[in-house]
């Protein structure tokens, strides 16, 4: 070996050569060295992988894994809710007919009993661990939907499953499935059943029922209280006195983007941005590098929404583009003022191209007698900034060789001009004469 054990190498280092054969290996990404008896071991970076509760574990702490290895099995059509005490089970407000129904499986003949979506705030189905002493030590609120798996009065293990929630029926995976979930990403639409995430990162603790939704409270590190309310019948993703990072969903449902931009920031939207596409397109083995989707997630992000106008001339709660908004703030700033503050808007690519400051853009995408007839009466001036209104004028674009600053651009070898053409071949050039190749020989090139 080439290495010691331990080692991070670098894509490319030499690690070993065969004895046999004389042959040199070579990594081809970052890795770790491990050297466990006469092996040599290659190990890649470490990373986390997320696996639910109740899954079955087929790997050890400690144990060294290969790639594409199975390392756990779970149940993939619905989740499960475990019980972490040993006890005897107690129901508390699930009543058959009111918040429980019995349903006999055509199939097998079973007999399930199947919680219902019931809103009453004083009749919230849950099931309780009472331990060998009498005393309560768990409790866990089971939703609308789910199964019980365990009768009243039962005992039970700790790790026992108590209550199963079916999953959605499976969606179409081919890419007429996913082109409608890319569709509301790019148009940033709020989901119908969205999920509530966490603020702060702090300890959760559940309080009281507000008009039909649960009082979720999370204690920050400085003992402060952020309420969430989470409507009633959503499983919980979360218990009493678990740890949470902002960001964390509280409940089952999905994402809002406009969320994970306020608690989270605009970095980690476009990431989840990115990521929530490219995902649709690896199921089809569509491989999209990130910079194209990223200039798309970019113009969704460009407006900013003022918070505090301060010296400017801006008004609260406007929108506008980053560029005017920095230079509207350089321009007060140097004049001995305070800037304005504001906070980034995520727009839908429809709204996004709307209102874009070019009208002429605007005009070519959607709405074109509204937009120029409110293009006229505000007295608009198109600064040409962008790619599509050069475009459609016939300018060079902004982009590469047609920036402004490389209009006046000069070459030279070693002074300004010396590759300039000589008098009498510029006159026969202007005058469209014809040049042989010994003149333009002469010259500097």
């Amino acid at each position: 070996p080439q290495v010691n054990g331990g080692d991070l190498i670098e894509p490319g280092t030499l690690i070993a050569t065969t004895k046999k054969d004389n042959v040199d290996i070579v990594v081809d990404e970052r890795a770790i060295i491990l050297i466990n008896d006469d092996d040599l071991l290659v190990l890649g970076e470490s990373f986390e992988i997320m696996i639910k509760i109740g899954s079955e574990m087929l790997v050890n702490e400690r144990d060294i894994v290969a790639a594409k290895q199975v390392i756990t099995k779970f149940d993939p059509f619905s989740e499960t809710i475990l019980t972490e005490h040993s006890g005897k089970i107690q129901l508390i407000s699930i009543i058959p007919g009111t918040t429980m129904k019995r349903e006999i499986d055509e199939v097998t003949g079973v007999i399930n009993n199947i919680i219902l979506d019931f809103q009453d705030e004083q009749l919230q189905p849950k099931i309780v661990i009472i331990d060998s002493e009498g005393n309560e030590v768990e409790s866990y609120n089971i939703p609308g939907g789910a199964y019980l798996t365990v009768e009243d009065n039962q005992e039970i293990d700790a790790g026992e499953v108590i209550a199963k929630i079916p999953r959605g029926q499976a969606k179409t995976k081919d890419i007429t499935g996913g082109l409608p979930r890319v569709a509301d990403i790019f148009e940033a639409r709020k989901p119908k059943d969205a999920t509530v995430l966490a603020r702060v990162n702090g300890i959760v603790k559940f309080g009281t029922i507000i008009k039909g939704k649960r009082q979720v409270i999370i204690e920050d590190e400085n003992g402060v209280d952020f309420k969430h309310l989470v409507p009633l019948g959503k499983h919980f993703s979360v218990r009493d006195q678990d740890g949470v990072k902002a960001g964390d969903p509280l409940c089952e449902g999905a994402v809002n983007p406009h969320d994970i931009l306020q608690i989270l920031g605009e970095h980690a939207l476009q990431r989840w941005l990115v990521n929530e596409i490219q995902e649709v397109y690896r199921l089809q083995g569509v491989n999209i590098n990130d910079k194209h989707i990223g200039v798309i997630v970019r113009q969704m992000l460009r407006k900013v929404e003022i918070i505090d106008v301060g010296d400017t001339e801006f008004i609260i709660g406007q929108q506008n583009d980053r560029h005017k908004f920095k230079e509207e703030n350089k321009r007060v700033v140097k004049l001995g003022g305070s800037p304005a503050c504001g906070k980034p808007v995520l727009l839908g690519i429809t709204r996004a191209a709307l209102n874009i400051d070019s009208f002429i853009s605007a005009a070519s995408f959607q709405e074109t007698s509204r937009v120029l007839t409110n293009a006229a009466i505000k007295g608009k001036t198109d600064h040409l900034r962008g790619l599509k209104e050069n475009v459609i004028i016939g300018h060079l674009i902004p982009a590469g060789t047609g920036i402004k600053k490389y209009k006046n651009v000069e070459l030279y070898r070693s002074e300004i001009g010396d590759m300039e053409l000589p008098e009498d071949i510029k006159e026969k050039v202007e005058g469209k004469g014809i040049i042989t190749r010994e003149e333009v020989g002469g010259a500097a090139f």
